[in-house]
């Protein structure tokens, strides 16, 4: 296996590399199955510069990241992999979940980013700008990506029903969460900054009294992009669960996708990925199930799959959606007056 340097040594040889009036170009990354689009990134990476170096997320950043599954590849295999890819020059492993610290020691003179990270929220920026190096973003023109790959691999090695044992058959209401069950902030990952919309506990009272299953189905982008962790998503969500205590309230499932947007998962919305993968573990009636979101993605997701969609508006929006409310207590008061959904207790 090919050794890779420490970060200690790579930052010495771009010390050289700039004396010799060399750019050096510094980009980091996961790595986990190397697949066409890694290459495409990298290869393209490598215009904007005279050498590349790359660091490779150690496996206990990965873990925090990605979840206790991943990666599937360990840290010293994926930086060899790496190291033995015509663009790069020099490879080492880290363990922060950000890049400051390797933008401090390396001063690289580019620091380049796949995808759609968004500029003004790229932590390592400021240090980099500093000094007089600059950020480069370059879009990502391949879908594959390695998430992808594995969960399409998990997929086709479950049983059609998935694991679930099902119940029903049920009508679902899908809802988005941020927007609709919790006041809208961009890339929420503090429960602290959790705060539930008006009428909320009041629509999911209704519904909790119907013989109807819930699902949350939400993008939490931020996740992929590295502004927060699952264990962030899961902290806010159990802020969700004290808040809803005292009702009683649940959810059938809660499926969340961390990908960004040039992942190219099929469980972002607007792609069906989430809600038919409840479709696979749940016994549902999909010609009776609505989604109910605030953004037109999620509309476009529900008419993928074939259901119904509801979206909450603000002032001025318009949508395709097969009924428009201004919150989600006034779009299941009448969704289900609409439906005519049996009660618990009249079930047979």
């Amino acid at each position: 296996m090919l050794e890779t340097s420490t970060r200690a040594e790579v930052a010495q040889r771009i010390c050289h590399w700039q004396d010799d009036g060399l750019v050096v170009g510094f980009t980091s990354g996961v790595f986990d199955l190397l697949h066409v689009g890694h290459l495409d990134y990298l290869t393209r990476s490598k215009e904007h510069c005279d050498r590349l170096v790359v660091a490779v997320n150690s496996d206990a950043s990965v873990r925090s990241n990605k979840g206790p599954s991943r990666p599937i590849v360990p840290q010293e295999q994926r930086a060899a992999m790496v190291a033995g890819l015509k663009p790069i020059d020099d490879v080492f492993i880290f363990d922060e979940r950000n890049n400051n610290h390797n933008i401090e020691i390396c001063r690289p003179d580019v620091y380049i980013k796949a995808g759609d990270y968004d500029l003004s929220r790229l932590s390592s920026a400021p240090i980099i700008e500093a000094y007089g190096g600059k950020v480069c973003i370059i879009p990502l023109e391949s879908p594959t990506s390695s998430t992808g790959i594995i969960e399409t691999a998990i997929a086709k090695t479950l049983p059609a029903h998935g694991a679930h044992a099902p119940r029903g058959p049920r009508a679902c209401f899908f809802l988005d969460r941020d927007g609709v069950i919790n006041r809208e902030i961009g890339y929420l990952h503090d429960p602290e900054q959790f705060e539930l919309l008006d009428g909320v506990k009041e629509a999911l009272t209704i519904l909790a009294n119907l013989d109807v299953a819930v699902v949350l189905v939400t993008n939490q982008a931020g996740i992929g992009l590295g502004y927060f962790s699952h264990e962030d998503f899961f902290q806010v969500n159990r802020r969700m669960f004290r808040e809803l205590s005292s009702t009683g309230i649940g959810f059938d499932r809660i499926f969340y996708c961390p990908h960004g947007v040039n992942d190219g998962c099929t469980c972002r919305k607007p792609q069906p990925g989430m809600i038919e993968r409840a479709f696979e573990e749940l016994n549902l009636i999909r010609s009776k199930s609505w989604i109910i979101g605030d953004m037109e993605t999620d509309v476009q997701a529900g008419a993928s799959a074939g259901i119904k969609t509801a979206r909450l508006l603000k002032k001025d929006e318009v949508s395709s959606a097969d009924l428009c409310s201004s919150s989600l207590l006034e779009a299941v008061e009448d969704i289900v007056a609409a439906e005519g959904f049996p009660a618990r207790n009249e079930m047979v």
